[in-house]
Formats: C-alpha cells, sequence, structure tokens
C-alpha cells in the first residue's frame, strides 16, 4: 500500500521538531483545569454571556501550553461579540497558523465589524501566517493519512456486498491491521497526533471537531483488535484532545456495559425532544464522565441543544445529537417510555 512505503521518512523526518514539542509542553500543565474552565466557558456561551466566557477561556489558556483550536475558536467569537478586536485578531492568526482559512472568519457575519476595522492588516500578515503554518503542520504525515482514510473506505465499500468473499474480507482485516499499527506508531511517537503534528480539519470552511483520522480510530474500535485506549487517554491527560472526543471513540469499547453517555444522549422524533434518562447506571456514567472531565448530563443537554436548535453564532459545541426518521409508532412508543420529553427551543 502506498502509506506504508514513506511511513519510516515521515516519521524521522517529523522526530526532532515535533517529538520535542510534544514532551515538553505537557509537564507543566494541568489539563483537567483546563477542560473544566472550558467547560465552564462554554456554559457561559449557552447563556450568552460572553464576557464571562473569556474570562474563563483566559483562565483556562493558563493551564495548557497551547490552547486546543476548538476553544480558540469559540473564544474568537467572544471577543468580536464583545467588540475585543485585539483579543480577536491574535486568536484567528492562531488559528490561521494552525491550517484555518480566512473564509471562515469572512463567512460568519458575526466577524463582519471586526473584518472592516482588521482587513487590511490581516492582508499584510497573512503571508507570514501562512509561513509559520510549517511549525504545526507536517504535510507528509497528513499525505500518509488521507491515504489511511483511502484504503479504508474503498474497503468499506467493497465489505457490503462481498461478505462471502473470503479473499477479499482477508484482504479488508490485513489492510485494517496494517492501518491499526502504523496509527499506532504515530500516536506513539507523537504521544497523539494533535495539533502541533497536522494542525487542525477544516471541512467546507469551517472548524471540525474531528481530526482527519477520526474514521479511522472509529473502526478501530468496531473492531476491536488492538488496544489504542492508553494512548488516547494519555492524549486526553496530556491536553491533546478534547473529553467530548474520547467519550465518543471508546464508547465503543463499553458497548453493553455504562460508558460515558455521549451516545443518543438526545434524539429526535417526530420534531420533538428526548433527552435518555440511563435508568439505572445514570450514577456510573456520571462518575466516568467526571473521571475524565466531561460535564454533567444535565449540561451536555444544555450543549446539545445550544448547538443543534439555538446557535445563530457559529460557535462549536460537541453535541451528541441523534437523528431519527422512523414512524413506527411502537418503537416510538417504547423509546417514550425510556425517554423524558423536552420541549422544542422556540426559536428552532
Amino acid at each position: 500500500m502506498k502509506f506504508l512505503k514513506g511511513l519510516s521518512f515521515v516519521i524521522i523526518s517529523s522526530f526532532f521538531s515535533n517529538l520535542i514539542i510534544a514532551q515538553s509542553d505537557t509537564k507543566k500543565y494541568d489539563a483537567a483545569k483546563y477542560f473544566a474552565y472550558t467547560n465552564k466557558a462554554e456554559l457561559q456561551i449557552v447563556d450568552s454571556n460572553y464576557t464571562n466566557a473569556i474570562s474563563f477561556y483566559d483562565s483556562a489558556f493558563k493551564n495548557l501550553a497551547v490552547p486546543l483550536s476548538q476553544d480558540m475558536y469559540n473564544y474568537s467569537i467572544c471577543a468580536v461579540l464583545e467588540k475585543k478586536y485585539g483579543i480577536a485578531y491574535d486568536a484567528i492568526k492562531f488559528l490561521i497558523e494552525r491550517g484555518c482559512d480566512t473564509t471562515m472568519f469572512y463567512k460568519n457575519p458575526v466577524f463582519h465589524d471586526f473584518r472592516n476595522l482588521e482587513q487590511k492588516r490581516i492582508r499584510k500578515q497573512y503571508p507570514k501566517f501562512i509561513s509559520n503554518r510549517r511549525k504545526y503542520i507536517d504535510s507528509n504525515i497528513i499525505k500518509d493519512i488521507f491515504e489511511m482514510n483511502e484504503a479504508d473506505q474503498y474497503f468499506f465499500r467493497k465489505r457490503q456486498n462481498n461478505l462471502s468473499n473470503k479473499p477479499l474480507i482477508d484482504s479488508l482485516q490485513k489492510n485494517d491491521d496494517s492501518i491499526t499499527l502504523n496509527l499506532k506508531k504515530y500516536f506513539s511517537i507523537f504521544q497523539y497526533l494533535h495539533e502541533g503534528v497536522i494542525g487542525v480539519r477544516v471541512e467546507d470552511s469551517k472548524l471540525s471537531c474531528y481530526p482527519i483520522f477520526n474514521i479511522l480510530v472509529r473502526h478501530h474500535y468496531q473492531n476491536l483488535k488492538y488496544d489504542l485506549t492508553p494512548i488516547l487517554r494519555n492524549a486526553l491527560e496530556s491536553g491533546y484532545i478534547k473529553p467530548e472526543l474520547y467519550a465518543s471513540w471508546v464508547e465503543f469499547e463499553f458497548q453493553r456495559t455504562p460508558g460515558f453517555g455521549a451516545e443518543s444522549l438526545v434524539k429526535e422524533i417526530n420534531d420533538s425532544l428526548f433527552i435518555s434518562t440511563f435508568p439505572g447506571i445514570k450514577s456510573k456514567i456520571e462518575e466516568k464522565r467526571m473521571k475524565i472531565g466531561l460535564c454533567s448530563l444535565e449540561e451536555q443537554v444544555k450543549k446539545t441543544i445550544f448547538s443543534r436548535y439555538i446557535d445563530k453564532n457559529g460557535f462549536l459545541l460537541f453535541a451528541t445529537v441523534v437523528m431519527f426518521s422512523r414512524n413506527d409508532k411502537s418503537f416510538i412508543e417504547s423509546l417514550r417510555n425510556f425517554n423524558n420529553v423536552i420541549p422544542k427551543p422556540k426559536n428552532r
């Protein structure tokens, strides 16, 4: 496979510059405090208290060597809404250097006044911002990951109607093994493929909560052949990964045992919303959430509804919404018995 050929070169070429950064930045800071403050900031955003959100983000950023781009993006929106354009400028510089494009901000009407005031300065400094990306983005690794994604998707599509094709299934399993082993190699070298190595993921001029290797990790947990969880847990504790993303991935590991409540938290059926009550295991889920820095289920519901139905300013909150389109009355009735119905937001 193509992505195997250049792996050694990619690892060697990136080793010294990124490994030093990855190992030195995690020892002086407290990721748990960082996540606690960003959670408070997001809850302030939900309540439209942007000045308070900025204050909590400022406290969060003191507890991590390099803030996560999702938080810096929300920080920039809060700053613009409060007309603190100097803060917004620094935040946007940070994001552009890690892979964001200016269209991401220009398309968002929230940035209209900021754009009019700062457009000249951003245009003047833009080439420098792009040049600085070399510090945070390794194009060889990104290319390698995209090739792994393509291989993964190729076999995934072929598998659908060829379950009896033994040679194909054997090739698929070899491909899965190869991808997971290569992913583990990258993770072990860089302590995780964090934003200081591959920058951020941007799709349709929008920042994504998920890295470019998201599908590879999710398929890994569906196969459950190797244990990536300790590596991802270390990344979480180092502040390279959001607790919500960690929970989204390893939720597969728990299967029938209580996880983090990250999947199927808020449901939509026939234009009504339902919140899962997790009967009998809510306390266990809450305990697991607390241990990895997640907010309470009630707070997550507020964020999810805000992100799915209310947000007008383009904030990026990790929502756990599952859409249902089934009209099966018995299915809906059984779900109603399991869930609490909550009112649909008026300004949907």
